[in-house]
């Protein structure tokens, strides 16, 4: 992403509409690196709005933003204490003040037609021209990762609607030929979702620069900017030894190997963790495993069922506070 600077006096801070398939209290690593961007764009001063669908039963905290709800989310300043870096404000209404916070809208629902369409209106409420950065991920806007009405929408806010619309490819598409004819079937979708989808924006950052190799090809000799965005991390380093030690003495075997993996564990990555796992903590009784993130307990359990002798060294620790 780029941003202009503009020093003059009075001149407008840059408005940004972030739509995600995920943000937090959601967890995921979109939803971890939109709210990056999107804090680091309001402590720069820029005005700041995330669309987002609505919170689960079990997502919903006493201060979280609801479905049809907006809040602002107060960002400090860059140079000041990043321990602090947010504080939660009231309701943002039509006369709040703009550019000091992250505006968070649920208003996506689960992607359907009236879900965008309601968004849509909300969206023309704010001036013109609009700057769209849409966080793109083909299964993480629902319909079984197939929704056409998402992409449509896209490109008809670009074409009729004058946004200028911004993609970040976090994954591209299913591959042809690594599952069942239903997965290529999706594939085959995936395909032309992206054909649509490329038709709407500006520009397309990826986040793996294969990512660019993989889509250009779909914007059918359409003049489209294409560039790499690497990702930050979105895990803080902690400088702290004695916690570290405390936390490999947890899980590891004294003087042994401690294998991590972060992540989900989508039915694919599972597989293959079944099968690698069982291998590497065979062949040396020292090392250890730690499956970090949505989804690892189950991975755990399964693996020790299948292989009781392996259980001691086998660990999940969940989803990360």
């Amino acid at each position: 992403m780029t941003r202009v600077e503009d020093t003059r006096a009075g001149a407008r801070a840059a408005a940004w509409h972030l739509v995600t398939s995920e943000y937090p209290p959601q967890t995921g690593g979109v939803s971890d690196y939109t709210r990056l961007v999107a804090e680091g764009l309001a402590a720069a001063g820029d005005e700041v709005h995330v669309w987002c669908p609505s919170l689960k039963a079990d997502e919903v905290g006493t201060d979280e933003v609801r479905a049809g709800e907006t809040r602002t989310f107060e960002v400090e300043d860059a140079d000041e204490n990043e321990n602090e870096n947010e504080k939660k404000g009231g309701s943002v209404g039509a006369g709040s003040s703009r550019g000091r916070g992250v505006n968070v809208h649920r208003e996506l629902g689960d992607f359907s037609p009236s879900d965008l369409l309601r968004a849509g209106r909300l969206l023309d409420g704010h001036d013109a021209p609009r700057r769209l950065l849409v966080q793109y991920v083909p299964h993480g806007y629902g319909w079984r990762s197939m929704n056409i009405a998402f992409c449509l929408w896209l490109w008809k806010r670009a074409a009729l609607g004058g946004d200028a619309v911004e993609i970040v490819v976090h994954e591209p598409f299913l591959a042809f030929g690594e599952g069942t004819w239903r997965q290529s079937a999706v594939a085959a979708v995936h395909r032309l979702l992206t054909t649509i989808l490329l038709r709407a924006p500006v520009r397309v950052w990826a986040t793996i620069p294969a990512w660019v190799d993989l889509w250009r090809p779909y914007a059918l000799g359409r003049r489209v900017e294409f560039a790499w965005l690497p990702v930050p991390s979105t895990v803080p380093v902690v400088a702290d030894a004695s916690f570290v030690a405390a936390r490999r003495a947890r899980y590891a075997q004294p003087g042994g190997a401690l294998i991590g993996h972060f992540g989900t564990y989508p039915r694919e990555v599972a597989g293959r963790l079944a099968n690698l796992l069982p291998s590497l903590l065979s062949r040396d009784a020292s090392v250890s495993a730690l499956l970090i993130g949505r989804g690892g307990e189950a991975v755990r359990d399964e693996l020790a069922r299948q292989h009781p002798s392996l259980g001691a060294r086998l660990h999940a620790a969940g989803v990360l506070p």
